[in-house]
């Protein structure tokens, strides 16, 4: 790096020291592009952002701000973390990055089809093609799914879900990439590695991931444009409407009962409230009135870690949210739900026998 552009940075990082409410520093040891993203996607939503550099310019960034005692904690390649707003938002947006259980959610159904409340799976989306799917050797950063019971028939599965081998192995794919045994019986085990799927890829968008009802299509296209009829990019719309969602709705496990001609009009224009299955249809909804292919996934959200270091998965951890196409990235995760689910289901298993 030439002096100039040093001075460039130290002056950026200076004036970035001297606006922060909080700074957090570690030693930045790498993260995958797709880790990046995501970090610096959360930290905007809290006005906040994530920085890199060497230590030495750090040091003499930090001179002359309320920051200076970081200085005996920097070494190496310091990675930054600098909230200009609410420290306590930072802090959960920050250490709710940490282990994989907290990013992993596992897919079991995901359906295209939408009609007064119901989800189904279109036509195309029910062809279903026999596979297998085993190796001889197992990776050693693999990830195992093992289900407990046999009465699902289903393998449970990241969007972002490598080299998949399961036992048993031969299975049917639908065009969505989920996953069913063949036989009656047998409990399943699933492993894999974090990363884009090579096997059992969902099927690119086509009609049916932009179907809106006829009798709800006006007023959802006149939503969106109020939420995100600003924003020129398919994931900038996401992110607007996905805030939205995170800013102005509540949640609740009780929903009264709706008086319209669709469930959603309700939920979305008078009670602003309602469980995960309310706000992934309304986001698919939107979404789709917006012009951006989406569809609706139920599964599992994985987050209560044991003692021993494995996660358990529990009926009460059941979950629905939101794969819409971006150009470019393809199928992404979304999840409009409110923060305040995932803490009444952790407390709930907390406090289950």
């Amino acid at each position: 790096m030439k002096k100039s552009e040093k001075t460039a940075l130290v002056e950026s990082l200076s004036s970035s020291f001297g606006r922060a409410s909080i700074a957090l520093v570690s030693e930045y040891r790498g993260m995958t592009a797709a880790e990046s993203t995501e970090m610096r996607k959360r930290l905007r939503a809290v006005r906040g952002e994530m920085r890199i550099a060497k230590n030495t310019l750090v040091r003499h960034a930090i001179k002359g701000t309320k920051f200076e005692a970081l200085d005996s904690n920097l070494g190496g390649q310091v990675g930054l973390i600098l909230s200009y707003e609410d420290p306590v938002v930072l802090a959960k947006t920050f250490t709710s990055f940490g282990p994989l259980g907290d990013k992993l959610k596992l897919r079991g159904a995901v359906l295209d089809f939408y009609a007064a409340g119901r989800w189904l799976r279109s036509d195309a989306a029910e062809v279903e093609t026999a596979a297998t799917y085993e190796s001889a050797a197992t990776p050693e950063d693999a990830v195992k799914v093992t289900a407990v019971s046999e009465r699902t028939d289903r393998f449970f599965l990241p969007l972002g879900a490598r080299s998949i081998t399961l036992t048993p192995p031969t299975v049917q794919v639908d065009a969505t990439g989920s996953i069913k045994r063949t036989g009656d019986h047998g409990v399943e085990t699933a492993r894999f590695v974090v990363g884009p799927r090579d096997r059992a890829i969902p099927s690119p968008p086509d009609a049916s991931d932009l179907q809106v009802p006829a009798s709800v299509r006006a007023r959802l296209e006149q939503l969106v444009a109020k939420w995100a009829g600003g924003e020129t990019t398919p994931a900038a719309k996401l992110d607007a409407i996905e805030r939205r969602f995170h800013a102005d709705y509540r949640y609740a496990r009780a929903v009264p009962a709706f008086g319209g001609p669709d469930p959603m009009l309700d939920f979305l224009f008078v009670n602003k409230s309602g469980h995960c299955e309310y706000f992934a249809t309304g986001m698919v909804l939107l979404a789709r009135a917006a012009g951006i292919p989406a569809r609706f996934v139920a599964g599992y959200r994985v987050g209560e870690q044991t003692p021993f270091g494995y996660y358990v998965v529990r009926e009460l951890n059941a979950h629905a949210w939101v794969e819409a196409w971006v150009p470019g990235e393809g199928w992404t995760t979304r999840d409009p739900t409110p923060d305040t689910d995932h803490a009444l289901t952790t407390l709930q298993a907390l406090t289950s026998p």
